[in-house]
């Protein structure tokens, strides 16, 4: 299997993951369980392995790519990687514990909900926009083989 193809697979559990997790958060009662917030920091592995996957996979080799339309695809894309990381951490600091999204189970799920329609437009995004450019660089001059 190559990169992207696991990129790809990845994308796919977390998609799966997300729809399960918005699945529970119609539930008030579920929200606050064990499970619920296992599956939660699941969602959290699963996306740091996705991006530490695309920045060895793919941005590493991008960013060294002679032609400055890849070069700046990976810049683009791997500034946009940090932003949700500091805002997904942002949110597992506020919500990922049990306690605090009992306290407000309403922000919790609003704030859920924004944070899924952010995962889920930047996994869009990469579809459309990212992995086919690193795909066809890499079958191009002035990038390393590997994809």
């Amino acid at each position: 299997m190559n990169a992207v193809d696991e990129l790809h697979h990845g994308q796919e559990r977390i998609c799966e993951l997300i729809r399960v997790l918005s699945t529970l958060s119609r539930e008030e009662s579920l929200i606050g369980t064990r499970t619920y917030f296992e599956l939660l920091k699941r969602l959290a592995s699963e996306v740091e392995h996705q991006f530490t996957l695309e920045e060895m996979n793919i941005y590493s080799r991008m960013l060294v790519h002679e032609d400055a339309r890849v070069k700046a695809t990976a810049s683009r894309f791997l500034s946009g990687e940090r932003e949700i990381k500091r805002l997904f951490g942002d949110y597992a600091a506020k919500w990922c514990q049990q306690h605090a999204a009992r306290q407000d189970t309403a922000a919790f799920v609003r704030d859920t909900e924004s944070m899924f329609r952010l995962l889920l437009d930047r996994m869009k995004n990469a579809d459309r926009d990212l992995y086919p450019v690193a795909a066809q660089a890499a079958h191009s001059p002035g990038m390393a083989a590997g994809y």
